[in-house]
Formats: C-alpha cells, sequence, structure tokens
C-alpha cells in the first residue's frame, strides 16, 4: 500500500514538474531558441579571453545562479547595471563556448511594435493556451518583461532596478503556489488511498455481519 502511494505520488509530482519545465529551457541539442530578449552576436569565449570554470553540463544551473545587484549609489555604468540584471547566456555547439550578451541599443517607438507583434505571433505559433496554466504563455510574456526591463534600464537604470525587483517577486510569488500545489495534490492522493482502503475495510465488515445474521 506504502509503496504504491509513493509511486503513484512520485507520478503526479513528476508530470507537475514537466508541465512547469516545458519551454523553460532556451538550450535544447546545443543550440539557443529566438527569444524576444534582444542579445548582442554570440561571441567565441575562447577567442574573447574568457575563463571558463563552469563544467558543460552545469551550465543551465550556473546561468540560472542569482546575481547580486549593485547598490545604486554605486553609480556603475549602464551596460554593467544591464549585464547585471539582465545576465548574459552560455551554450556549446561543436565543442565550442559561446557566450552572448544583453543587446545595449535604445529602443524606439518601432521596436515597441515589433515586439508586440512578435509576441502575438509566437503566441499563435506555438499554440500557447489563452486562459489557465500555460508553461508557453508563461515563458514568452517573461520574456517580453524581460525585453521591456531591458529597455527601460538603459533609458533609467534606477527604473530598471526597481523592474527587476517586481519580476523576481513575481517570481517567487509563482514558485510559492507551484510549491503549494504539489503538496496538495501529495495530500489528495495520499487521502484518496486511504479512503480506498477503509472503504474495502468496511466492506469485509459488512460482509461478516451478513453471514452472522
Amino acid at each position: 500500500e506504502t509503496e504504491a502511494t509513493e509511486n503513484y505520488t512520485r507520478g503526479i509530482v513528476g508530470s507537475v514538474r514537466c508541465v512547469q519545465e516545458t519551454g523553460i529551457e532556451e538550450m535544447t541539442d546545443g543550440k539557443m531558441h529566438q527569444n524576444l530578449l534582444k542579445f548582442e552576436e554570440p561571441l567565441d569565449s575562447a577567442s574573447q579571453d574568457i575563463i571558463n570554470d563552469v563544467p558543460h553540463k552545469g551550465f543551465s544551473s550556473a546561468i540560472r545562479k542569482k546575481t547580486q545587484l549593485p547598490p545604486m549609489e554605486s553609480k556603475r555604468p549602464d551596460e554593467d547595471i544591464l549585464s547585471t540584471i539582465l545576465p548574459p547566456r552560455e551554450w556549446v555547439e561543436n565543442g565550442m563556448h559561446f557566450i552572448q550578451y544583453v543587446s545595449h541599443k535604445q529602443a524606439e517607438r518601432e521596436d515597441i511594435i515589433t515586439l508586440t507583434k512578435e509576441l502575438d505571433k509566437k503566441l499563435a505559433e506555438r499554440q500557447a493556451r489563452d486562459t489557465g496554466i500555460c508553461p508557453i504563455r508563461e515563458e514568452l510574456f517573461s520574456q517580453c518583461f524581460d525585453e521591456i526591463i531591458r529597455q527601460v534600464t538603459i533609458n533609467s537604470p534606477e527604473r530598471g532596478l526597481l523592474l527587476h525587483r517586481v519580476r523576481d517577486e513575481l517570481k517567487m510569488t509563482v514558485a510559492a503556489y507551484q510549491t503549494l500545489y504539489q503538496s496538495a495534490v501529495i495530500f489528495g492522493v495520499r487521502k484518496h488511498f486511504h479512503a480506498q482502503n477503509s472503504m474495502s475495510e468496511q466492506q469485509n465488515k459488512l460482509d461478516e455481519l451478513k453471514k452472522k445474521r
């Protein structure tokens, strides 16, 4: 009974995590997906004398590692602040380690219109759901929000830092709800198995009482 419950629970939690992580990875088979966030041209780390201390297997976790934000009073250059808020992405392709930094080009009105069209286009192409939980829609809107942060940070680093805090707070809230949902699923599965066992026991008692009559 306990083993069956644990196996069933692992299966459900695994499915939940699979749904949550679908479309989140930017890299597949060593190649990067197109992103609504604008980047500079990719650079070969070897040609740029970039020291690679991260094993290839640990790229995804290393890239996602939260970076310490610089204090606003330090007045670092806008480029440094932008690279800190939106760190560069790294990947390995054909045995070569590439790194790609976020674009520092200021956005114009046409760029906003293009971003809106690209967002709608990708939502339609990837068949994102209009309502409910949809990892694809969540990923695309996250990329769009990052692009807006990039554009705002170039013009006003202080506003960019504030938007970065808002983005992180939203992600923390979503992660908390996901953890709560997983706990609720596990609790529901255990109660379901417990109810089934109780019903079988009650049925056995009922059969015994009928025989005694």
